[in-house]
Parts: structure tokens; sequence; C-alpha cells
């Protein structure tokens, strides 16, 4: 089985699980390359009002965001307070991205996530849906990352400063380390469920792709 095969079974779940209809507002957190606003906005048949994009790093976005009309790049980072109002959003997307805030505001581990929860809670409207996803506990890095190489190779040259790009390959080469130190937080939907649950989401689906690498999670406000 191709190893390509095993991401694009990602994004096609992750396709399945947004719904989002005319008019709404969304946040793509963790943008990267954008992918994840356009699928939201190809899903919504171009009838969204608006993406907000976020991330510490937009130079990879900017190609996709002149194709999506109502995509706006912010930078922002997911460990701290978002710039945004309560009940902002109806929806929200976060791919490969959550687990690796490692701290918020100076809290770390199940804490600090606990806290990145919130913050999402915060921003979202009442019933709105959040769609996120996290590698399994026992991932295997090297599967992931063959299987994303394109998407790196493709954006690498984006990334503004030299300095950057070594400390992404070098936390590409750590990150089942440091998930296994603490230092990531990686975790079985249940320990998720019950931080989710704290943060005030309810209804939670989960769905495994890429080998069982990667868990996708659904869940509402």
């Amino acid at each position: 089985m191709e190893l390509g095969y095993h991401y694009r079974s990602l994004i096609r779940t992750l396709n399945k699980l947004i719904e989002p209809t005319t008019g709404q507002v969304w946040l793509d957190a963790g943008c990267g390359p954008a992918k994840m606003s356009e699928l939201i906005w190809e899903k919504s048949g171009g009838s969204l009002k608006k993406i907000v994009g976020i991330d510490i790093v937009l130079n990879c976005a900017e190609e996709r965001a002149q194709r999506i009309p109502v995509l706006e790049l912010k930078c922002g980072n997911l460990g701290e307070t978002l710039d945004f109002e309560n009940n902002t959003f109806d929806g929200i997307i976060s791919n490969i991205a959550l687990p690796y805030v490692i701290e918020f505001e100076g809290v770390y581990g199940k804490e600090g996530i606990q806290k990145v929860f919130c913050e999402m809670s915060r921003v979202l409207k009442p019933g709105g849906q959040f769609i996120w996803s996290t590698p399994n506990t026992n991932m295997q890095t090297w599967l992931m990352g063959v299987s994303i190489a394109p998407d790196v190779i493709r954006n690498i040259t984006n990334i503004p400063s030299p300095k950057i790009a070594s400390r992404l390959l070098y936390h590409a080469r750590q990150l089942k380390k440091k998930g296994k130190n603490g230092t990531y937080t990686y975790l079985n939907p249940k320990d998720w469920d019950v931080l989710l649950s704290k943060a005030g989401f309810i209804n939670c689906t989960w769905k495994h792709v890429i080998s069982h690498q990667v868990w996708v999670n659904k869940c509402y406000k």
C-alpha cells in the first residue's frame, strides 16, 4: 500500500467530518500551508463568509491565500490567548498542530493542552464544530514523515529563516522522543476526551488514519 494513500486517507477523513455551511466563519488553527483552509473552502462550495488561518509562520500559506478570497492570514501562537472575541467562529479545524503546543502561557503538559482546548472553546460559538488530529501514542515517526514528505519538501523553501528551517527539521527527528518524555502531548482518545470535556466539548467522534498512526477527532461546543 502506498504511503501517499495513507496521507490522502487523513485528508479524506477530515473532509468527511467538516460541515461548513453558507455564511459561516472558520478558524484554521496552526494553518501551515493552509491546506485545511482550502479543504473547508471547497467543501462549502465557496460560500463561507471568512476563514482565518493562524500560525507563527505564514509564508507557506500565502500561495493558497491568493486562491481563496475569504482567507485571512493572521500571525499568532496557539500557546497564547488568541486575539479573537468570545464565540467568533462557527467551526475550527486544526491538523497535527495542537499536541505540539509545548506550553500555554507558562503552563506545560496536559494542563497546558487543557488551556489550549479552553481557548478553542472560548472562540467557538455554542454548537460549533471542532475537528482536529493528533498522533497516536505509539506512532512510528518514519511512516508519518514519509507520508507528509511531499508537502514538507514543497514548502520548506518558503520558511523565512534558515534557523527556523533547521529547528523544524530537528523537531521532526525528535517527535517520538519528546512525545515519550512529555514535551509533546500524545494521549489515547479516552484521555483526550477527559480534557475536551473539561473544556466544554461534547459528542466526541474518533477516527484513525495513516495505518493507525493518527487519530482524527470531531466534537462540538
